[in-house]
């Protein structure tokens, strides 16, 4: 039986054949000019250098007369100013000589897979070696020694970057030579040579301030100026030792209640958690009599939010109030919106929650 009328029939789905020498679509990447030809990708160079797109035409023209174009060739490798090469090809295991990957290559390739192993902070590190790297976007990851990564860390000292932050990004760094080692995108033996780069010492870079605890009469002067909920969350991270982050992301169901002298809060996300640790908090007597008024809501929702911090701070504006309300405030207050265009986040973050009890340490 055949379709219905204006209904075409149900006909296998054929792509077209991609054509041997079609041209490639030109890509903006991290500023630079990429395109991904013959299931590899080529870098060019900085996006907006008009030799970057002269070097594309050239590549164009060579792959429309049939002429393959890979990477490590012209279209792809340093100016001839950029660095003297001496380094050999890469050669495989298997004893064929393929052209080495670049810089670009592998700082792209390790940011993916960071993003989804390693921890927030510690991704922001790594992009941050990675902008580093990209000074070297073009050049072969054979040819990037032990001499460049000392002026990438001669260049963080100019940033005034301190001398502890400087090393581990220089480790980083290591770390990602060493992960494309793995994956032949570096040389074998690449990450030992970087490594003679020694760390800096005291007196070369400037030194970081050290972080100390506030003070306990510091901290006492400091609760009577914040809100309720403020001052609940600063006695929960006071007493426990918690870090702020932890606190912002415990739910009302996270908070183990089954005991009533020792409540449990196991947290499932935390900084040492990709060490396979376990993190486990308790809350004592006092501390439950601080969260247990936040704790009577959906359990899905944040023990401190700010909605909650919200409305906390109008109920206490509307009691402290020495006049007395107008009808006009009346009526505003009865046809107010329930979805209002403003709308506050269920959970707190440590800049967040920051900026709400810094003026009162601030006041204080």
């Amino acid at each position: 039986m055949g379709s219905p009328i204006g209904t075409p029939p149900n006909l296998p789905k054929i792509m077209p054949k991609r054509l041997e020498n079609a041209l490639p679509k030109p890509r903006k990447l991290r500023n630079s000019l990429v395109v991904y030809a013959d299931k590899k990708r080529i870098v060019f160079g900085n996006y907006d250098d008009t030799a970057t797109w002269k070097k594309f035409s050239d590549f164009c023209q060579k792959r429309q007369n049939g002429e393959n174009e890979t990477p490590g060739t012209s279209a792809s490798s340093p100016p001839s100013d950029w660095y003297p090469s001496n380094a050999g090809e890469f050669k495989p295991s298997n004893g064929t000589v393929s052209n080495p990957a670049l810089i670009a290559d592998l700082v792209t390739q390790f940011l993916e897979a960071a993003q989804k192993t390693k921890s927030p902070g510690d991704f922001r590190n790594y992009k941050k070696a990675g902008q580093a790297l990209w000074h070297y976007q073009s050049l072969p990851t054979a040819e990037f020694d032990a001499y460049l990564l000392l002026q990438v860390q001669e260049r963080f000292v100019s940033a005034d970057y301190a001398r502890t932050h400087c090393n581990k990004l220089i480790n980083f760094i290591v770390h990602m030579f060493k992960w494309g080692e793995v994956r032949r995108l570096v040389p074998p033996g690449k990450s030992l040579q970087l490594k003679m780069v020694e760390p800096l010492l005291k007196g070369i870079a400037r030194e970081s301030n050290a972080r100390m605890p506030v003070e306990d009469d510091v901290v006492e002067r400091t609760l009577p100026l914040l809100l309720p909920m403020y001052q609940a969350f600063v006695r929960i991270a006071q007493s426990t030792g918690a870090r702020p982050s932890e606190i912002c992301r415990m739910r009302v169901a996270d908070v183990d209640r089954a005991n009533p002298k020792v409540w449990v809060y196991r947290l499932i996300h935390h900084k040492t958690m990709r060490h396979d640790k376990r993190r486990v908090l308790a809350f004592g007597r006092k501390d439950q009599a601080v969260m247990l008024p936040y704790l009577d809501k959906d359990p899905n929702s944040a023990v401190f939010s700010p909605k909650d911090a919200v409305s906390e701070y109008k109920q206490l504006q509307r009691d402290t109030r020495k006049t007395p309300f107008t009808p006009s405030q009346r009526k505003r207050d009865k046809n107010r919106k329930r979805h209002p265009k403003i709308k506050n986040n269920e959970f707190f973050t440590t800049g967040t929650i920051g900026k709400r009890v810094q003026p009162g340490l601030l006041s204080s």
